[in-house]
């Protein structure tokens, strides 16, 4: 019986942690250990009521993220952040750029169309629709699809052009030489 039970807690754990649920893994298999455990009585009753509260304070601290964050998670940091990489100007700009939105809501599988046809585009600036209008405009026209995929590269003519119009550029502040 004490095998099967065992046998239970974890393939129950396992199921739970295949299916990305590690806080109810463990918490679902100590709660089913420990109600047996009850059930079956107990010759040191001490000893269980100790190993119930331990087990709840704990489940409680690390399931309620405003705990575990207070409690565990800034101590932790601490000790932890200096050995952690920085993130660097590019990651930052990166992160800062905007968020997943539409792409997030198509593959988690249920879109929010409502909320994509309401959303309005903004209007381009001046000098990005020069910027398209120009440079951009004259790049397309430059350009021979065939001709590309058959030598597998650019004309030296366009990577000039490129360079020159500084299209590397775009995400380098305008103090730096770049596009801003």
């Amino acid at each position: 019986m004490i095998l099967f039970l065992l046998a239970a807690c974890a393939g129950l754990a396992l199921a739970l942690l295949y299916s990305g649920r590690g806080y109810w893994a463990w918490t679902g298999a100590g709660a089913l250990l420990l109600i047996a455990w009850g059930a079956g009585g107990t010759a040191a009753p001490f000893l269980f009521g100790t190993t119930a509260s331990l087990f709840a304070i704990l489940a409680l601290v690390f399931g309620v993220p405003q705990l575990r964050r207070h409690l565990f998670s800034r101590f932790l940091m601490r000790r932890v952040g200096p050995f952690l990489p920085r993130i660097g100007p590019t990651e930052r700009i990166a992160l800062d750029a905007g968020t997943v939105w539409w792409d997030r809501e198509v593959f988690s599988g249920n879109p929010d169309w409502s909320g994509l046809l309401d959303f309005r585009v903004g209007e381009l600036t001046g000098r990005e629709r020069a910027f398209l209008d120009g440079p951009v405009e004259e790049l397309c026209a430059m350009l021979d699809d065939w001709k590309i995929s058959a030598e597998g590269d650019l004309p030296p003519e366009v990577w000039a052009f490129l360079k020159r119009n500084r299209f590397f550029g775009m995400i380098i502040p305008e103090a730096h030489g770049g596009l801003g």
